[in-house]
């Protein structure tokens, strides 16, 4: 079986693009960037996004520049380590703010930082005080009201004053009272300790800007520019994925920061229009309002249908390295020769079944999985239902071997490529595949004798009879191997 897990494993000549994207974001050298990863579900954006991370975590030596050169360029950070953090706002949606656990995760990888170095140390922790207090202040009500003003308002107040450390209780001559508890109803003022002013109230503005400014200082001294991958934001609810971008770049979008954005645009752009709507916003400014919060739009490479083969390839002997049938430095070249063949494809270097088979040797049941694979990337990326869509290859293979396998226990050998073709008619043409398992009787031993008739006729161009139309993606389906039986494949 194979997980759905984000990889950097590449087997779709993906790392071209994350190559480029790691290359653009080291040249903002430390200019605020946010780079938007679009595709749709199961396309690889987690897995592009992985692969653009472990590039930037790679140490790049770069050249000193020359005195004019040094001259001449504007001041450019005296450092350029990367260090990489991934946010799932999904993860937060039900339980917390997904703007309040972006903050705190962004707080603690600086914290961790500054560990150390004791100076580093007090401002990360007083940036954390900052960001606990702007996360305080988007609960509203009773908390709202007491760190706006200083006065403990209700159970809610007394518990931020007592617990948070950003209070401390005077005397009535303006000194600390230690010790001592006040009275209900006496005020807290704020510590003067430089995070706020004593004896005012906050202006959240105004903290918005201190921790702006604390952050990007911070960031500067310990010499690093912090890149936020940030996942799955289209999976979340409209409202969710819009706060999450209106932080980062209200509050995190600032020098020393990159943010790269995997998300299906169309449903960025969907969740622009919910979370303005009734207020008549056109296509036009719903476009401009995510131009603006993500500077660069990245696409998925689209999988085309000799992508989508050296996929289902690669899959398939890595199941073969896995169970010991297939010599794991053989694969070990495959994923070295199947990319750069990829690479070259636009010079005429296409997976062909000449190369796949000097691939595997010549071992006939290995063959004929390539043969296999070469057959369903066609269809699937004709498919519809499929369209060579990374994720629903996989769970393809998945449930193929999974009946395989549900088989094996009751003494049952089914043949992977004739399983294999009766699964893609299931998920294609559900109706077709309904009307040749009503054919299945035990007179014939589960043989359907108008699928061998129909398989023929294919082979030779001719018109199919009914239940089979001639619908292109049905006879190129009857042309892969042979599947004169499907009652084995219908348990």
């Amino acid at each position: 079986m194979w997980h759905d897990n984000e990889t950097t494993v590449d087997y779709l000549n993906f790392g071209v693009v994350a190559d480029a994207c790691a290359s653009l974001l080291r040249q903002s050298r430390g200019e605020p960037i946010s780079i938007g990863v679009s595709g749709g579900w199961g396309a690889g954006k987690s897995s592009l996004v992985k692969m653009i991370a472990a590039r930037l975590e790679t140490p790049v030596a770069s050249a000193a520049p020359s005195p004019s050169a040094a001259t001449d360029a504007q001041p450019q950070p005296t450092k350029h380590r990367y260090v990489v953090i991934t946010f799932n706002p999904w993860l937060y949606q039900d339980f917390e703010s997904a703007r309040s656990a972006l903050l705190q995760i962004v707080g603690d990888e600086v914290l961790k930082l500054a560990k150390g170095d004791e100076k580093l140390l007090k401002k990360a922790l007083d940036l954390l005080k900052r960001i606990n207090l702007l996360r305080l202040a988007q609960f509203g009500g009773e908390a709202a009201i007491t760190i706006t003003t200083g006065v403990p308002v209700g159970a809610i107040g007394k518990a931020i004053g007592k617990v948070s450390g950003l209070w401390s209780a005077l005397s009535s001559d303006g000194d600390a009272a230690e010790g001592g508890d006040k009275k209900e109803g006496e005020s807290l003022d704020f510590k003067a300790d430089g995070l706020l002013n004593p004896a005012k109230p906050m202006s959240l503005p105004n903290e918005i800007h201190a921790f702006r400014s604390a952050l990007e200082k911070l960031l500067e001294e310990i010499g690093i520019t912090l890149v936020v991958f940030v996942d799955d934001l289209d999976r979340c609810l409209p409202e969710t994925a819009i706060s999450t971008l209106e932080s980062i770049r209200l509050l995190l979008f600032l020098k020393r920061t990159a943010f790269v954005i995997a998300a299906d645009n169309e449903f960025i752009h969907g969740a622009v229009k919910k979370h303005f709507e009734g207020t008549g916003i056109t296509s036009d400014i719903a476009t401009n309002y995510f131009d603006k919060l993500i500077q660069v739009p990245l696409h998925v490479p689209r999988i085309g249908v000799n992508e989508a083969k050296a996929y289902l390839v690669l899959l398939l002997l890595e199941r073969e390295a896995r169970a010991g049938t297939f010599p794991p430095e053989k694969f070990d070249q495959a994923k070295v020769d199947i990319p750069r063949r990829l690479a070259r494809s636009w010079l005429g270097e296409t997976i062909t079944s000449a190369f796949l088979h000097d691939l595997v040797g010549t071992d006939t049941r290995l063959q004929q999985l390539m043969d296999l694979a070469e057959g369903l990337a066609s269809l699937m990326f004709k498919s519809s239902s499929i369209s060579a869509n990374p994720r629903l290859m996989k769970r393809f293979l998945n449930t193929v071997f999974l009946r395989e396998s549900l088989a094996a226990p009751q003494g049952i050998t089914l043949d992977i490529p004739s399983l294999a073709k009766w699964h893609l008619l299931e998920r294609y043409n559900e109706d077709l595949a309904k009307a040749l398992s009503g054919m299945v009787s035990s007179d014939n031993d589960g043989e359907i004798r108008e699928l061998l008739d129909a398989e023929t006729i294919a082979a030779q161009g001719g018109d199919l009879p009914t239940p089979f139309s001639n619908d292109s993606f049905v006879i190129e389906w009857l042309q892969l191997a042979e599947v004169r039986t499907c009652a084995l494949c219908c348990t």
